[in-house]
């Protein structure tokens, strides 16, 4: 096929004239930086021989200390610094290049102040129901949200400002340490927990709790609260078998928090008297307490509280008194007559 030389000519010059590539504008910040801080802007294009001038929501840069601008001679670019950066400073960034022939504007930037999270550090949390554990990293209240991540046993989870997981009691823990990692436009945080099965440094399984019939009784496990996942509570009563009494209503009650447990009992009788059991239990593991309890006798109304053989020596101790005044009076009057 024949070709034109006119639209030859045209086609030539078309390719000679474009840019190769569009007047670009690119930053060392994402778009968010953190006040009192330096945000660099850089302008590049292919136009040769190009000078740059620089415009913030469409209007020509005002002038400033804070404003640094510098030309590359070796090459068609340009730098804006903006140090310190603060609220007044914040808004839609635009680079012009220009030559003798072409004036070509740059892609927007849009620069804001970031807000810190409303705690200085990522927080690592873990809350217990009745059968799971909710595990969970918070970083949240910052403008942009932080970048959030999760991991425990292997296991990683991700998401913004906040990051939780629902595990099972039944879940097979090898890795028992939980870590929490935060980002937020460039600062960091971390946080590490490693957990462990419930223990109690100050229990005595020979402990013995003693009160008397009638009266009410309280058993209670306190646990090692640092680095212990909130741990669920069952009670039992040995008969020599254990026998489930955590909702047991009406004598006894269970009453639990994250590192205590008690069992009330109300007006006990000599049937509660034995070895109790509490078992705390969290994804770690499981521990067993034993609490012991005595029940003493109530005593009879109008009873004077001595046994028998004391009453009945002190019954002999009478009558020998007795009898001794008698002999005395007898030889008294004797004597006298």
């Amino acid at each position: 096929m024949e070709l034109n030389p006119v639209f030859c000519i045209c086609v030539l010059l078309s390719v000679i004239l474009a840019p190769a590539s569009a007047t670009e504008l690119t930053s060392n910040a994402n778009g968010w930086v953190w006040e009192g801080e330096a945000v660099s802007l850089y302008c590049s294009t292919q136009l040769i021989a190009a000078s740059f001038f620089w415009h913030v929501d469409g209007d020509l840069l005002p002038g400033g200390d804070e404003y640094q601008i510098f030309e590359d001679p070796l090459g068609p670019n340009s730098t804006l610094i903006i140090s310190p950066f603060f609220r007044n400073h914040t808004g839609s960034y635009t680079c012009f290049a220009y030559n003798s022939t072409l004036n070509e504007a740059s892609n927007a930037l849009n620069l804001s102040v970031a807000k810190p999270p409303s705690n200085p550090i990522i927080d690592c949390k873990s809350e217990a129901y009745t059968e799971q554990v909710l595990l969970g990293c918070s970083w949240a209240g910052g403008q942009p949200s932080a970048n959030v991540k999760l991991s425990f046993n292997g296991t990683v989870k991700e998401g913004q400002d906040e990051v939780n997981w629902t595990v099972s009691l039944d879940y097979e823990v090898q890795q028992p340490e939980l870590i929490c990692q935060g980002d937020q436009v460039g600062k960091k945080s971390e946080c590490k927990i490693v957990y462990e099965r419930p223990l109690s440094s100050n229990h005595d399984n020979n402990a013995v709790t003693s009160v008397t019939e009638g009266e009410n009784a309280k058993l209670t496990v306190t646990l090692n609260t640092q680095n212990s996942l909130h741990p669920t509570f069952s009670w039992f009563h040995l008969n020599p078998d254990p026998v489930d009494i955590t909702n047991g209503g009406g004598k006894f009650k269970v009453e639990s928090g994250h590192s205590q447990s008690s069992l009330l009992i109300s007006n006990v009788t000599q049937s509660e008297k034995g070895t109790y059991e509490c078992r705390a239990r969290n994804i770690i593991g499981s521990t067993t307490f034993k609490l012991n309890l005595e029940v003493k006798s109530q005593e009879s109304p109008g009873s004077s509280g001595l046994s028998g053989g004391a009453i009945a020596g002190i019954v002999i101790g009478v009558l020998a008194g007795v009898a001794l005044i008698g002999v005395g009076g007898f030889f008294l009057v004797k004597k006298v007559f």
